[in-house]
């Protein structure tokens, strides 16, 4: 496959997936997911790390389970601080997954990834 010149101008999306640029924004189906607030928090319940994404003025709730950021990061702890760490590790990858399975679903409402998905 011809690359379209993406990379040469480091444009975030392209159709033929030449170029992988930075987790900022991506369009799906229209779309920009973006996730601007770094915040992230460890939901207890959920045994998962909550972070959130933005298309446009809509909030989306994304939550990593644990056991997927053990698979991310063998040999990590199970504590809070640990589930973060791994978390801040590997947030790019992390947020790329979250925009496939965002775009791959319904638009609202929260999200899971599990090891599945990466």
């Amino acid at each position: 496959m011809v690359p379209c010149g993406s990379a040469a101008k480091k444009i975030p999306f392209c159709p033929q997936r030449c170029y992988r640029g930075p987790v900022k924004a991506r369009m799906v189906f229209g779309m920009a997911l973006n996730f601007p607030n770094p915040s992230r928090s460890f939901e207890i319940r959920r045994n998962a790390v909550h972070f959130w994404g933005y298309d446009q003025s809509m909030e989306t709730s994304f939550y990593i389970s644990a056991d997927a950021l053990q698979q991310l990061t063998p040999g990590a702890g199970r504590d809070e601080a640990a589930l973060l760490a791994s978390f801040d590790r590997h947030a790019p990858a992390i947020r790329q997954a979250a925009i496939r399975l965002y775009g791959n679903g319904k638009k609202g409402g929260s999200y899971d990834l599990h090891p599945s998905h990466f």
